[in-house]
């Protein structure tokens, strides 16, 4: 993975099918949507640390966090709305949350606008949680 991430920002062709093949595989720690990539992007041109991604979280690792940084307890979940938008997506989301939140985690969540339309919101409000478990 850490050579496929050094070739594509090098401009390499074939990353961008490679990454998208590996993804659709399920193969760990390949970004599994364009909004994951996204906020890794906007994790990494910030200068934030290197989160964990797909991360098993909970009592039995029952859930997957989009990415954390467990030291912390924080996990950022992106919502899709091909994904997330029906009303029982949003109970599951909302219950999976409560129950996290119990676990002693701190849960951020952005949607396609907040990280295309607000970046260095999503950074601030990502640096600001982290400084705060300091």
């Amino acid at each position: 993975m850490a050579e496929l991430e050094r070739r594509g920002r090098s401009g390499v062709s074939g990353t961008a099918a490679l990454r998208s093949v590996l993804s659709d595989l399920g193969v760990p720690g390949v970004p599994a949507s364009q909004l994951e990539r996204r906020l890794l992007q906007i994790i990494r041109s910030q200068g934030l640390p290197e989160p964990v991604r797909e991360l098993g979280v909970g009592e039995r690792h029952q859930y997957r966090a989009d990415v954390a940084w467990p030291a912390g307890r924080l996990l950022v979940e992106v919502d899709g709305f091909a994904t997330h938008g029906t009303p029982q997506a949003l109970q599951a989301d909302l219950a999976r949350q409560n129950e996290l939140i119990r676990q002693g985690w701190r849960v951020l969540r952005y949607t396609w606008a907040d990280l295309w339309d607000r970046p260095t919101h999503v950074a601030a409000q990502i640096t600001a949680v982290m400084a705060s478990a300091a």
